[in-house]
């Protein structure tokens, strides 16, 4: 069976996003299998969902369920567009062996406690 474009985008989101489908569930306030089951399309998460799953992943809503292509990060002021730029000017300018470091720092500190 063919894969949705939600559920597909959904996993990648998550997988980019180094979260595990434990941790979107708590954000959604949903057990996780009811998540995984938006990702292997034996449930349609609601559109008050999907919007969720959209502000979580900084993404549109019609990106999430392919009514576009085009993957843009919403809701970002213009100085953390800005931050952003540098950010990855600064990290594409790393060799790939400190590219991995910086991944895996953040990997890291994601699981700190604040």
């Amino acid at each position: 069976m063919k894969e949705s474009a939600l559920s597909n985008r959904l996993r990648t989101l998550r997988e980019e996003a180094d979260y595990t489908q434990e941790d979107v569930s708590r954000q959604l306030h949903v057990r996780r299998q009811t998540y995984s089951n938006y990702e292997t399309e034996r449930r349609t998460p609601s559109i008050d969902t999907i919007v969720a799953l959209a502000e979580l992943y900084h993404v549109s809503v019609d990106y999430l369920i392919n009514k576009t292509d085009v993957f843009t990060r919403q809701h970002l002021t213009s100085s953390q567009k800005k931050a952003g730029e540098k950010l990855l000017n600064e990290f594409f300018a790393l060799s790939a062996h400190k590219q991995k470091e910086v991944f895996e720092f953040i990997r890291f500190k994601k699981h700190l406690p604040d």
